[in-house]
This record gives structure tokens, sequence and C-alpha cells, in this order.
């Protein structure tokens, strides 16, 4: 418990070092440099992916000087070519599945993702990422079937029972998550027919699905300018990202299994540290940050491991999705 107070406290300290104004209260533990060292790393490793993962999101749908830009967010962006090596939203781009893109704002109302029938023979996927950076879930030809259906999405505080019309119930951790569809292209003359099927992709959100009036609509989101992947290692600016992105990240239910993991509260962040912690602390931590985020994860057997796939809640998994973002946000999932 006093390892998980003193993680807040650092990524507080990074905070307020990152000169970010926020409410504060007293901390309650003090940091030595060389514990600050230790849950600097620590912090790090839980904060990359989150903040990684809104540099991706707010390059694809919300920043549209980006060259990776696709469109607004709960808009279905459809790109009915192949990808090249000049395409960098996805790591190891397939050659053969043109792409189709959304962001989802899950923070008003569900939304409904309408899927046509498609031939047996031909692979389609869409695959679900959240802010953690993981594959919360699949609809395509190997998880869900080829035969189309209504798939409600929801966010981490929806709740209620499945309409009628709808196949399948998937939930989100987070508020604002990526869907990622992949359409099998067989030949080039075959883009025609990849070009039918992404026009029958479509998303509703759930009260127009039941046509029902809309709800109130969540505030506008006022979106930060995230930082380039190569200040995300460098910098402990790092955790003015991270204070932002955790907003859309309610705290998991699992209080347990969330103080085993370090899952951060973001209530925790902006702390004022106690009087006796040095300015040079700011330093140390700084530098901790840097030589981790150069060292980086190594052991790609760690995103794998059973531990972090198994029944824990995505927020909890927290060395899975270190290792996993150094290999690219949106990896996917074998034989899916």
């Amino acid at each position: 418990m006093r390892n998980v107070s003193l993680i807040r406290a650092v990524i507080c300290t990074m905070t307020i070092f990152a000169s970010i104004a926020f409410p504060t209260v007293q901390a309650k533990s003090s940091v030595t440099p060389e514990e600050a060292r230790a849950i600097a790393k620590e912090a790090y490793i839980y904060g990359n992916p989150l903040a990684d993962s809104y540099r991706i999101l707010y390059g694809t749908f919300v920043d549209q000087k980006n060259q990776e830009y696709k469109g607004p967010r709960n808009q279905i962006h459809n790109i009915a070519r192949v990808y090249t090596s000049d395409d960098k939203a996805v790591q190891t781009p397939n050659s053969d599945t043109p792409y189709s893109w959304l962001g989802l704002d899950l923070r008003t109302e569900p939304y409904v993702l309408t899927v046509p029938p498609i031939e047996k023979e031909r692979y389609f996927s869409i695959q679900l990422i959240e802010l953690y950076t993981h594959n919360f879930d699949y609809i395509g030809s190997r998880m869900t079937g080829n035969d189309g259906g209504n798939f409600l999405i929801v966010g981490p505080n929806w709740h209620g029972d499945a309409p009628k019309g709808i196949t399948k119930v998937i939930r989100s951790e987070t508020e604002l998550m990526i869907a990622v569809y992949r359409t099998q292209l067989f030949n080039p003359g075959d883009i025609e027919q990849v070009k039918a099927i992404q026009a029958k992709y479509e998303l509703q959100s759930l009260s127009a699905f039941l046509g029902k009036p809309a709800p109130k609509a969540a505030p506008a989101i006022n979106f930060i300018k995230p930082l380039t992947r190569d200040e995300l290692t460098k910098s402990p600016k790092i955790f003015q990202q991270l204070n932002f992105v955790l907003q859309f990240c309610p705290t998991h239910p699992d209080r347990k299994r969330k103080e085993l993991t370090t899952n951060y509260d973001a209530t925790f962040i902006g702390v004022e540290l106690p009087k006796d912690v040095s300015a040079a602390l700011g330093i140390v931590i700084s530098e901790s940050c840097m030589q981790t985020g150069r060292s980086r994860c190594e052991n790609r057997s760690m995103v794998t491991q059973p531990t972090d796939h198994g029944p824990a809640p995505y927020s909890c998994r927290v060395k899975g999705r270190g290792a996993g973002i150094e290999f690219g946000v949106g990896e996917e999932n074998p034989e899916v």
C-alpha cells in the first residue's frame, strides 16, 4: 500500500515539474531520491501506454493537419485501397485487407456497429482497442462469424439490458476507444466488392437505433496537443498527458486487484509533496523517466503471459501493456 501511495506521489511530482496547475492536497509519504528512481520507472511503465494511445487517437481523429488523420470521431472512415509503407497508423499493415477506421466517444451513450452478411470465404475483422491499449474484443469471421449483426458498444458507466435486435453487447473499460476494420481483398479486381462491403458497415447511436430522442450530450472535450512518441520517452510532461487521459478511464470497481497491480487513480495526480522532498527530486524523476524510456521493455513474452490475458480487468494489466506498447499500439491478437 505504501508503494502505491509513493507511485501516486511520484506521478504528481512529475506533473508539478511539468508546470501543470491542479488543485492540491497534502501527500502523506516522503519520497527519497532512491525510492523515486524505482517508483518513477513503475509510473512510467504504467503511464506510457495510455499517453501513447492518446497520441494515436488525437492524430487519427482530432488533428486535421496530421498525415494520419482519418476524420471526426463517431463516424466510420473507409479507405478502399491497400496500405503501403507510407501508412504509419498501423504498425505492420496487411497488404490484402483495406482498412476502415472509427473513433468512438461513449460518454453520452452507446453505439451500434452494424455488419452486413459477408460471403463465408472472405475474412473480415473489427479490432476494438481501448485507451489502455488492449484489444478488448473482436467482431469478425473467426469470433462472431460472417452472418452479420448489430453489435452494441457500451462505455464503462453504461448499465442496461440488450435491446431487441442486438447481437452482442461489448463493453469498453474506457470512454474513448478505436475500432479498426479489415476487409479481405482477393485480388486487384476485387476492390469494388470490398468498397461495397465497406459501404454497408453502419454506425448509429443507441437512441437512433431505438428511434428515441438522444440524451443530453456530454461536454465537449478540450483536447490537448500530445507529445511525440520520441518526447514520451524523454519528458516528464508525459504525466500531464496521462493526467488528461485518465479522465476517460474510470476506476475499475475491483479495488483489491487495482491496489495489487498499482493502477492509479486520477484523483491523486496533482497531490502536493511534503516540504522535505527537495527540488532535486524532480531532476531525479526526469532522469529516471528518460532512462526507462531509452531502455524500453525488451521481453516480448511479457505481452502474452497468461496473467496479462486472464480474467483481470484490462486497466490492471500493467506489465503486459508496458511491454506491448514498445511493439506498437493496436498489435493484433493471434488467430482473430
